[in-house]
């Protein structure tokens, strides 16, 4: 309970910072506990609050860029109303003639195809991309000397922003009023589920890399980023799609038994297929085995 004998938001959101920094705390521990091939405390540490902070105001502001420009080529007139749509919290849509609105928007197929660029270039190729140029910069500017710091830099560059990210997330639903049930569960979705999905494809980008500039393997940039992005955006796409066909703008949580099991199915098995590729290609490097 809140100190005032009432829960708040606020209070909520107060309490939700231990889990939010959770993984931060998980990757220094496992970091740390390694007596063997440990990455530069300095490089890795540098790498996590320059993605976070920097990285990631360069990533809204060219995510915001691209959504505006995108929905006003596709969406003409109506591109404000999209891009307000998009945003609004899910607390905020009470009214029958407002969902009715939204999803006649949804039906469009125009916001399908928003869906598509905004998934697969706007988060998948902008955010893998920052992890690639975070690896890069930990290279030129720092020590990455073994195998497994082409694993653990890019992993923090995907802890630091994703983190900053949920933190940020987090607090815009405090501040849009949402209740206090969506906001821990925005906490805990984002946490549970993001972050590892983050983590994994910095995975595979460091092994990649890995593979083109130590064991000299064949590869160019598009191929070390191709299925990260794939990965991360059909994880995306998946949420926004089945939101839309449930006649919302934007990410809504799923009601009824049937969709919320659904989701989770598909969150999972996405998830887990993502594991399984990670765990081959490090098993094919022989990387942490």
């Amino acid at each position: 309970m809140a100190p005032d004998g009432h829960t708040t938001p606020f209070y909520t959101l107060a309490t939700m910072l231990p889990i939010l920094v959770f993984p931060t705390a998980s990757l220094w521990q496992w970091e740390n506990s390694r007596d063997y091939d440990q990455t530069d405390t300095s490089t890795m540490i540098w790498t996590y609050a320059i993605t976070g902070t920097i990285g990631m105001s360069l990533d809204i502001a060219l995510q915001g860029l691209l959504s505006y420009g995108t929905a006003v080529f596709l969406f003409r007139n109506d591109a404000k109303k999209y891009i307000k749509e998009f945003t609004t919290s899910e607390d905020k849509i009470k009214d029958a003639a407002h969902r009715a609105t939204r999803r006649e928007m949804s039906r469009r197929w125009q916001y399908w195809v928003f869906l598509l660029i905004f998934c697969f270039v706007m988060a998948g190729l902008l955010e893998e991309g920052l992890k690639y140029l975070a690896l890069t910069g930990a290279r030129k500017y720092g020590k990455v000397v073994t195998e497994q710091d082409y694993i653990t830099i890019p992993v923090a560059a995907a802890v630091g922003f994703a983190t900053v990210e949920n933190i940020a997330f987090a607090y815009g639903s405090y501040k849009s009023g949402e209740s206090q049930i969506r906001l821990t569960m925005t906490v805990l979705e984002r946490t549970v589920f993001g972050i590892p999905g983050h983590a994994m494809t910095a995975v595979l980008i460091g092994l990649h890399v890995l593979a083109r500039d130590v064991k000299h393997e064949p590869m160019n940039m598009w191929q070390v980023l191709l299925e990260p992005i794939l990965f991360h955006g059909c994880f995306d796409f998946m949420l926004f799609a089945l939101s839309a066909y449930d006649g919302n703008i934007g990410w809504v949580h799923p009601k009824g038994a049937s969709n919320i099991c659904t989701t989770l199915v598909l969150v999972v098995g996405i998830q887990l297929s993502l594991a399984m590729v990670v765990k081959q290609k490090l098993e094919c490097y022989s990387i942490g085995t």
